[in-house]
């Protein structure tokens, strides 16, 4: 069957030419572009920008110190002048006297009141961690670096603000916030000033959001995302949070949690934090004007009791340092030891189907394990039953080429024959999701490098495929569709930095080919844990099961079966289930799970010698 009403089939070379850039904008041509150092996509936010036209845009103000900010507080700000439905119409300007700078001392002064000074003297292995280490990890762009941001403040209104200060608070006078609130502000971003308390809190009609990088219930104080590494947490996240009198204690807007980074960088941390969060800000103003504010209150989490280990956490002491890094340089240099020789290797693993593993994950009994030939490795099963033959389909992955292409293969007796490729690109692709529809049979891969979700259409199965169209302009991996009830669902996860995907977006269509619509209640969930889909939603017995991935402690280290519990057009609710980890198979990781008629198909990872691989 032809797609109905579809553009002509596209060759696979012109499939990355399809995808759209990752910024496409005439005015981003023309200027140049802070983000271009770094793989940064940000077509994640670009999903937020077509307000409802039959709503008032919003009116919003921003607190500043001066028209300098950090570079992700511009990223937000362009993210505002380039939607439809928001602008700044004021800017809150703090006029604060800056303290002048000291004039620099000669280097023998300079080290003679650096050992008087007790509190330098404290920070001393701090600062030389921060001079010397830290710094061989920092990727550009900085999320943290100051620039210019008069050019996104043309046109707004400047209310200057000398607030009454009070150790680490601020208060607005009453001149100020009579004015501010003769703006019918909507909403005020906090990108200057200190700790509001007062009428401050109350200048906008929806309140004054801010960013807490760090967890708010575990890591108060500073610097932010440090802690997370030198306390060992797998986790490293931010939220958007709508400030209160009581500090820390405002209802969540939206949050974030990632995996720490494996390296001990503050600085690696915070951008892969920073840049994965900064979206929040456009998600929640779009929520806000085309849902209105009851959905926004619906969706708030209300923080949970502090359970920091201290009650406010500073920079750390000579004690602390030592005490963090030494036994993370003898771990790294263990690690690297026990690993010389050796690489981690993917595996496919056949089971008859019996009982499924999503009711007993630990009954990893019978499994066929695949070799892949040599070179490659294999991964990402998803079986598919035509006539009397079973098929899998599954990424081959090249060693040398650093690419993934599809193959398939026909399933007999806990082996794969008649292997062959069937589908590959000028980019990776992988996770070949096969579906059955209208008397075709269909594929959406990942294709995150192409920056897009593609539909493919078998032409002649198995092994001739085209491109029928891009479903998405969205780098996301881990595309997964199902029909339920009539309609077509879709679970992505976008890659804002490539090496995280803690975002599960939900999208709703008519049919496989579209048009997809992004789901009120998305995202569905905003936690590495359980983000990344590990396979096709299962449907049991009248339940669904969305299988997902666990890459907190690393990439795809356990699988959780998470049963849908509420599915419709405005509402999406899910409870995390049973858990299948990677030691029940003797392996070190595992991250996608499927069923055919006969055969159950999983991957697994561990180490295994180079020269039995390479």
């Amino acid at each position: 069957m032809a797609l109905p009403q579809s553009s002509p089939s596209l060759s696979l070379a012109d499939a990355r030419e399809r995808a759209g850039p990752v910024i496409d904008d005439a005015q981003d041509r023309d200027r140049p572009n802070p983000f271009a150092a770094e793989a940064l996509d940000f077509s994640l936010n670009r999903q937020y920008y077509a307000g409802d036209p039959s709503r008032p845009p919003l009116r919003i103000g921003v607190m500043m110190n001066d028209s300098r900010g950090e570079l992700f507080m511009r990223k937000a700000l362009e993210d505002v002048r380039d939607c439809d439905f928001a602008g700044v119409v004021c800017v809150i300007r703090n006029c604060t006297p800056e303290q002048a700078p000291r004039a620099p001392r000669p280097a023998l002064q300079h080290a003679a009141a650096m050992l008087l000074d007790r509190e330098r003297r404290r920070l001393l292995l701090y600062n030389s961690y921060l001079r010397w280490l830290d710094k061989r990890y920092r990727k550009a762009p900085d999320p943290r670096s100051v620039v210019d941001c008069s050019d996104l403040l043309e046109g707004a209104s400047r209310v200057d603000v000398l607030p009454q200060r009070t150790r680490f608070i601020d208060r607005f006078p009453a001149a100020a916030i009579e004015e501010l609130r003769s703006l019918r502000l909507d909403v005020v971003l906090r990108f200057g000033f200190r700790i509001l308390h007062g009428e401050a809190l109350s200048i906008a009609r929806y309140g004054v959001w801010s960013f807490h990088h760090g967890d708010s219930e575990r890591y108060r104080g500073g610097p932010a995302l440090l802690w997370e590494l030198m306390e060992g947490s797998e986790l490293s996240g931010a939220v958007l949070q709508r400030l209160e009198e009581t500090l820390d204690a405002g209802p969540i807007l939206s949050r974030v949690n990632l995996a720490s980074s494996p390296r001990p960088s503050v600085s690696a941390n915070r951008y892969d934090v920073y840049w994965t969060a900064q979206h929040m800000l456009i998600q929640k103003l779009w929520e806000l004007q085309r849902y209105g504010p009851e959905h926004l209150e619906r969706r708030t989490i209300r923080p949970e009791r502090y359970l920091g280990k201290h009650a406010v956490y500073r920079a750390p002491d000579n004690t602390q340092v030592a005490r963090w890094l030494a036994p993370t340089f003898a771990r790294s240099a263990a690690r690297k030891l026990s690993g010389r020789g050796k690489i981690m290797h993917w595996r496919i693993g056949l089971r008859r189907l019996a009982q499924p593993l999503y009711e007993a994950p630990t009954s990893a009994d019978r499994v066929s394990w695949i070799a892949s030939p040599r070179g490659h490795f294999w991964a990402d099963p998803f079986p598919l039953h035509d006539g009397a033959e079973e098929w899998l389909f599954f990424e081959d992955f090249d060693y040398r080429a650093k690419r993934g292409v599809i193959a398939c293969g026909k399933i007999r007796e806990g082996a794969l024959h008649e292997v062959r490729t069937v589908l590959e690109a000028r980019y990776h692709l992988s996770y070949p999701h096969v579906f059955r529809h209208a008397g075709e049979i269909w594929m959406i891969p990942e294709s995150s490098e192409a920056r897009s979700v593609q539909l493919f259409r078998a032409r002649r199965f198995p092994d001739e495929w085209v491109l029928e169209r891009s479903l998405l302009d969205l780098r996301a991996v881990d595309p997964t569709p199902f029909e339920f009830q009539g309609r077509w669902w879709m679970f992505v996860s976008p890659t804002v930095v490539q090496s995280q995907a803690p975002i599960t977006l939900l999208f709703t269509a008519p049919e496989p080919w579209g048009p997809w619509r992004l789901h009120r209640d998305s995202p569905v969930c905003t936690d590495v844990r359980w983000a990344r889909c590990a396979g096709a939603v299962i449907c049991d017995g009248g339940r669904l099961l969305r299988p997902s991935q666990n890459c907190a402690k690393s990439y795809g280290c356990s699988i959780c079966f998470n049963e849908v519990t509420v599915l419709s057009e405005t509402q999406y609710i899910e409870r995390h289930g049973p858990e299948l980890v990677a030691q029940a198979f003797g392996m070190d990781g595992v991250h996608t799970y499927n069923r055919g008629e006969h055969w159950e198909a999983v991957d697994a990872r561990a180490y295994a010698p180079k020269e039995q691989v390479l």
